[in-house]
């Protein structure tokens, strides 16, 4: 989402934008502040400012620090185990080459978040060795104490960017409304998965527009429905509840009497089946899914 391409579209759209910066970016504008601005984000939670003409809010969070500072204490101690015993390894017998010994470092430093915390040197201990060659080596390691000092000062922070003008929104309210991404991020998610935006068959663009202005009508009436259920009491998802009421199912019953065989359709009322009808009865949605139940019994007789 984070390109400038992308950013480009929106404001050519007439949209503004709230987002959460890319971790180069965000390192960068964090530690271009003086200690005065990051401890009074630490203390305030929120601080603002301008940067080639854009728009940065600063934001702090308590939770977030204690998360990111215990994957950091974590991941120091798992890299540093791990590095002990590959230098035993490494120096004892010829099982790595240069390059392989390297790539295993890098990943188990990146799988660990501490990458860019740790001085690491590999010497070749017979020096005719290629990289691509297997032999002996000398590994030494230590932690980067200015980079641990800069991850510390970091910790618990995040930086958002926004076309937003100030008039129009405090900084406050910018973070109050990105703090809603889950939301957001949910809606996608139904949107992908459950109204199934995804896979997209067409080619030409104006039936990719309306496979997706489908999918999005379909989202908002299903937030409509949402609403609504919310102001019966009924907490769920709507998505959620659309499956439980999907549990509902026509049943063909015959009656022989000898004479006459009685034939109707009706709504399977078991235990399932009884709690659905109340509770679409409750949101006032029944005759709609007897309207759905005609129309379904009009399809079969054609």
């Amino acid at each position: 989402m984070y390109s400038k391409s992308n950013i480009n579209k929106i404001l050519d759209y007439g949209l503004d934008y709230i987002l959460s910066t890319d971790w180069r970016l965000q390192k960068s504008q964090l530690l271009s502040r003086t200690p005065e601005q990051l401890s009074l984000l630490d203390d305030v939670g929120i601080l603002e400012w301008e940067d080639d003409g854009k728009r940065f809010i600063g934001c702090s969070s308590k939770w977030r620090k204690r998360r990111e500072m215990k994957r950091r204490i974590q991941g120091i101690k798992t890299v540093k185990n791990e590095l002990k015993m590959l230098k035993k390894t490494a120096a004892k017998g010829s099982y790595y080459t240069w390059n392989s010994l390297y790539k295993k470092i890098e990943d188990l430093l990146k799988s660990a978040g501490v990458k860019d915390l740790w001085n690491i040197t590999i010497k070749p201990l017979n020096q005719d060795n290629t990289p691509d060659e297997k032999g002996k080596f000398d590994l030494e390691f230590s932690l980067d104490k200015k980079a641990l000092k800069e991850r510390k000062k970091r910790e618990g922070k995040f930086v958002l960017e926004t076309s937003v003008d100030k008039d129009d929104k405090t900084a406050e309210e910018i973070k109050e409304a990105f703090m809603k991404q889950p939301q957001i991020e949910r809606a996608f998610r139904n949107i992908k998965s459950f109204l199934k935006i995804r896979p997209v068959y067409h080619w030409k663009e104006r039936r990719i527009k309306a496979h997706v202005l489908i999918c999005f009508l379909a989202f908002y009436l299903t937030k409509k429905a949402e609403m609504k259920l919310r102001e019966n009491g009924i907490t769920r998802e709507a998505v959620e509840v659309i499956r439980d009421w999907e549990k509902l199912r026509l049943t063909e019953i015959t009656l022989n009497t000898g004479k006459d065989n009685l034939h109707e359709w009706q709504w399977q009322m078991g235990e399932t089946g009884t709690r659905v009808k109340k509770e679409i009865s409750d949101v006032g949605w029944w005759r709609s899914i007897q309207g759905y139940k005609r129309s379904i019994l009009s399809d079969l007789e054609k």
